[in-house]
C-alpha cells in the first residue's frame, strides 16, 4: 500500500495566504469542516486555552492542527477529547488521527496499532478504525515478508512460506468488518492486495470487482489492482480492455 494514499486520509496541504478569522463556534466549525483550518483555528485555540475540559473546542482544534500539519500541537487537544468527551465516535476518530500520526509521521507501527485498537474499543461501529488497523496489519506483514525475502518479483509470497500469516489474517478480519460497516474502495483494494500477495488471484479479482459496484468515481488504484490480477493470471484480453478504460478514465 502506498503511504501517500493512506496519509491523504489524515491531512490536506494548505496554501499560505491571507485569511479571515472566525469569531464564533458555528463559523469556526464550518471553516474547519470546509478545510479552511487557519480560519477556524484561532477561535478554538482561544476557547481551549480558557477551558481545557471543553472537548468540543479541543476536537475541532485538533482537526485544524492536523490539517495544517502541526502534529505536535495536535496531541494536547486530542488527549482532552479522549479524556472528557462523551461522544464515542469523536473519541474513535481522534484515536485514528493519533494512529495515523504515529504510523506515517513518526513511523512507529506499535504506537499506531495501539491507537487503532483504542479507536475500535471506543466505538466498535466506526468502520474507519477497522480499515486503518487492517491496512496497518497488511503493511506490517509486507515488511516482515520483505525482511525474510519471501516475496517474488510480483510481490507474491513464495508458496511454501507462512511468513506474515498472523498479521494477514488480522488484516483480512479487520478489512471485512470495515466493509461490513461502511463499504469503501480502499478497504476492498487492501483486501484484494492481501489475496494477491498470498497467491489467491481469483479471490483478489472477485474482491476488486465488488468494489466496482460501489457508487462514485472509481479510483485508479482499483483499476491497477485488477489489472495486476488479470496479467498474472494471463487474462490478457481482459487486461487490455481494462487498460483502455483506465486510460479513458484519466483523460476525463
Amino acid at each position: 500500500m502506498k503511504k501517500t494514499l493512506i496519509f491523504a486520509l489524515l491531512t490536506t496541504v494548505i496554501a499560505a495566504g491571507v485569511f479571515a478569522q472566525a469569531d464564533n463556534f458555528t463559523d469556526a466549525k464550518k471553516a474547519i469542516m470546509n478545510g479552511k483550518y487557519a480560519e477556524g483555528l484561532p477561535y478554538f485555540r482561544g476557547e481551549f486555552s480558557k477551558n481545557p475540559k471543553d472537548w468540543q473546542s479541543a476536537y475541532y482544534l485538533s482537526i485544524a492542527y492536523c490539517g495544517l500539519g502541526q502534529y505536535d500541537d495536535m496531541m494536547a487537544p486530542c488527549e482532552a477529547v479522549i479524556k472528557y468527551s462523551d461522544n464515542k465516535t469523536c473519541v474513535a476518530y481522534t484515536y485514528t488521527r493519533i494512529g495515523l500520526y504515529n504510523e506515517h509521521v513518526k513511523q512507529n507501527y506499535n504506537k499506531a496499532l495501539k491507537a487503532y485498537n483504542a479507536a475500535v474499543d471506543s466505538d466498535p461501529n466506526y468502520g474507519y478504525s477497522y480499515f486503518l488497523r487492517g491496512a496497518l496489519y497488511y503493511e506490517m506483514a509486507i515488511e516482515e515478508m520483505e525482511e525474510k525475502n519471501v516475496l517474488d518479483s510480483n510481490n507474491v509470497r513464495l508458496k511454501l512460506s507462512k511468513v506474515g500469516n498472523s498479521k494477514l489474517k488480522n488484516a483480512i478480519k479487520d478489512l471485512q468488518q470495515s466493509i461490513k460497516i461502511d463499504p469503501i474502495y480502499p478497504a476492498y483494494i487492501r483486501l484484494a492486495l492481501i489475496h494477491f500477495t498470498t497467491g489467491n488471484f481469483e479471490e483478489s479479482e472477485r474482491t476488486i470487482e465488488k468494489a466496482f459496484l460501489l457508487k462514485g468515481e472509481i479510483p485508479d488504484e482499483a483499476y491497477c489492482t485488477l489489472l495486476d490480477t488479470y496479467i498474472i493470471q494471463e487474462k490478457y484480453s481482459e487486461a487490455a480492455k481494462l487498460l483502455v478504460n483506465l486510460i479513458e478514465n484519466n483523460d476525463d
